[in-house]
C-alpha cells in the first residue's frame, strides 16, 4: 500500500497530538507543516525529526506540496475555512473537534459540499479508538450486564489558564469542548441517542447534561474544569446483571487506567488497562483513528461524519 502524504495545519497542542499520531503511523508520510505565521511549524519539524516543507500561507502549500490527506489542529473559529480549501483542492480530510463554533456552520459546510463527489471527511472524535471504550463496547454487546438501566460520566480536570485559551471559550464552553467527545462515544456505545426529555446547565467551565432516552436509559454527564477534588475521567453502566466501571485518573497516566466489570456480588469480573502504541491515550487512540482512515474501515466517503456532528451540536443545545 503506498503510503498518503499529510499535511497538518496549526501548531499547537492539538497539532502536537496530530503530528506525533502520524508520524507514528506507518501508512503515513508528514510532508508539509503549517501555522498562520507564528514559524511553530520549523519548531515542530526539528522536535519531531521530520523530513517535511513548512508554510506560512496554506495556499502555497497546496501548490508547492504534494498531498493526500490534511490535518486541521486550528482553533475551530478557523474550521470551515480551512476545509472548503481542501474540498476545493479534492483532499481527503481529518478535522479536529469541534468542527466550526456553531450548529449554523455546520448546516451550512453540508450545503457546501452537497453536489461534490468523492469527499473523505472525518472528525478526530478519537474516544471510540479508545481501548477502554472498545473494551466496553464489546462487553455491552455480549450483554455481560444485561439492560442497561443508568450511566453517569464525569470529567473533572483542574482549572485551566483562561488567557492562553480563551479562544477555547469563545463559543466553545466546557460543554462543547468535551461534550462532543462524551456524546460521540456515547452514540458509538448505545448505537444511538433517541432522546426522550434532557436538561443541560452550562457556566463554561462547568456544565451538566442529563438525559432520558426512550428506551429507558438514564444519563448523566458532569464536566468541570474547576475542580480540586474527584479528577479523572470515569464512566460508570449500571446494567440488570451488574456494572461497568471505568476510571481514568487525573493526571491522565495510561497505567492508571482501567475498566471493571462487578456483579451483583461486587465480584470483579474483569480488569483491564490496554495501552498500543504511545504512553499519552490520545496518540494511542488517534493512531488507530487514522489508521482506520487509510484502511477505509471509519467510513464511507459520505456525509455520515458531518451528519453526525450536526446531531451531537443539536444535543447539546437546549434550543434544539
Amino acid at each position: 500500500m503506498r503510503k498518503e502524504n499529510v499535511a497538518i495545519i496549526g501548531m499547537g497542542f492539538g497539532g502536537s497530538i496530530h503530528v506525533q499520531a502520524f508520524n507514528n503511523c506507518k501508512l503515513y508520510n508528514i510532508t508539509a507543516l503549517a501555522d498562520n505565521g507564528s514559524k511553530k511549524s520549523n519548531k515542530f519539524s526539528r522536535k519531531y525529526n521530520l523530513d517535511c516543507k513548512t508554510f506560512d500561507s496554506i495556499d502555497e502549500m497546496f501548490i508547492k506540496c504534494p498531498i493526500d490527506i490534511v490535518s486541521i489542529a486550528t482553533p475551530p473559529n478557523l474550521h470551515i475555512e480551512i476545509i472548503k480549501k481542501c474540498l476545493d483542492n479534492k483532499k481527503k480530510i481529518l478535522c479536529e473537534k469541534p468542527v466550526g463554533t456553531k450548529k449554523a456552520d455546520l448546516i451550512n459546510l453540508k450545503n457546501y459540499i452537497k453536489d461534490k463527489e468523492n469527499i473523505h471527511f472525518f472528525i478526530n472524535y478519537l474516544f471510540r479508538f479508545d481501548s477502554s471504550i472498545k473494551t466496553i463496547k464489546n462487553c455491552l454487546n455480549e450483554k455481560v450486564i444485561g439492560k442497561i438501566k443508568e450511566i453517569n460520566i464525569k470529567w473533572n480536570t483542574p482549572k485551566r489558564n483562561l488567557e492562553t485559551r480563551a479562544w477555547k471559550l469563545k463559543n466553545n464552553s466546557i460543554l462543547i469542548d468535551r461534550g462532543c467527545h462524551v456524546v460521540d462515544y456515547l452514540i458509538f456505545l448505545l448505537n444511538d441517542l433517541d432522546i426522550e426529555k434532557k436538561e443541560i446547565i452550562d457556566s463554561y467551565n462547568e456544565a451538566n447534561l442529563s438525559m432520558k432516552l426512550k428506551n429507558g436509559i438514564f444519563i448523566s454527564c458532569e464536566m468541570s474544569c474547576v475542580s480540586s477534588k474527584n479528577l479523572g475521567h470515569s464512566i460508570t453502566i449500571c446494567g440488570t446483571k451488574g456494572i461497568i466501571d471505568s476510571s481514568f485518573p487525573f493526571p491522565f497516566n495510561p497505567e492508571n487506567k482501567q475498566v471493571v466489570f462487578v456483579n451483583k456480588n461486587n465480584k470483579t469480573l474483569i480488569k483491564k488497562s490496554v495501552i498500543d502504541y504511545f504512553p499519552d491515550d490520545r496518540i494511542d487512540s488517534m493512531t488507530r483513528l487514522i489508521s482506520s482512515i487509510a484502511n477505509d474501515t471509519n467510513q464511507n466517503q459520505n456525509f455520515s461524519e458531518l451528519d453526525r456532528a450536526i446531531k451531537i451540536w443539536s444535543i447539546l443545545n437546549n434550543s434544539s
